[in-house]
């Protein structure tokens, strides 16, 4: 509790860089074992100590209109590293619940349209672990726009995209089941590791083509590092 309390300060109180890093290392901290369904209760504990808001307030920032291209580049990673580890929190019902009152529907379609296909993978994937046997929750997503984006991702995306889009789409329109919590925690565990493994190939397709999936974050001020939360958390 004491790690996440720090990091959670740290995202609330730094710069870009840092909410980018605490994003990922909540993220990290959020990963129950894949080989099992026990929980180990880190999720509801992170969203519990207050990670929710800060990391939907990461989705909805954006860049200045005019802004150059690196600040493009932050923000997008920034909405990137937060609907990543929202989606995993997602896992937790307690989390998803959270989840969707702070508003992260409308600005997960929005950065799922108009992001790069990294980001717009990350974010489908997040919508379609928080509408996992959840009525109310579909209903949400489509009402976001959700249908009509999947739809033009599995017309136009690349191969992952499509994949993932017809995906989305068959669980936006598979009717709930009635769910033991064991089977629950199983279902929604294989789905956000099935969109781990896509980001995965994307990158590794990133990595082959460009060399890897570049962040715009440099640290040219060695004092910065004091800062940072990679240094906070050593």
């Amino acid at each position: 509790a004491g790690v996440v309390s720090r990091i959670i300060a740290l995202m609330r109180d730094g710069n870009e860089h840092a909410k980018y890093l605490g994003a990922g290392a909540l993220q990290a901290l959020a990963l129950d074992d894949p080989t099992t369904t026990l929980d180990n209760g880190h999720q509801a504990a992170i969203c519990q100590a207050g990670a929710v808001p800060l990391l939907v307030g990461m989705l909805k920032g954006g860049a200045p209109a005019r802004g150059s291209a690196r600040e493009q580049g932050v923000y997008e990673a920034l909405q990137t590293s937060a609907a990543a580890a929202l989606g995993t929190l997602a896992e937790s019902e307690v989390c998803k619940r959270m989840i969707v009152q702070a508003g992260a529907i409308e600005p997960l379609v929005a950065i799922a349209m108009f992001g790069s296909d990294n980001t717009k993978l990350t974010a489908i994937g997040t919508l379609d672990v928080l509408q996992f046997n959840a009525n109310d929750v579909k209903a949400a997503v489509q009402n976001a726009g959700a249908g009509s984006l999947l739809k033009g991702l599995q017309q136009y995306g690349s191969d992952i995209l499509r994949e993932s889009a017809a995906d989305v789409l068959h669980g936006l329109q598979a009717a709930p089941k009635q769910l033991t919590p064991e089977q629950r925690v199983e279902g929604v565990k294989e789905l956000r590791l099935k969109h781990q493994e896509r980001r995965e190939q994307l990158m590794e397709q990133a990595r082959i083509m460009y060399g890897g999936v570049q962040t715009p974050f440099k640290v040219t001020n060695p004092e910065a590092r004091s800062q940072s939360v990679e240094y906070m958390l050593t």
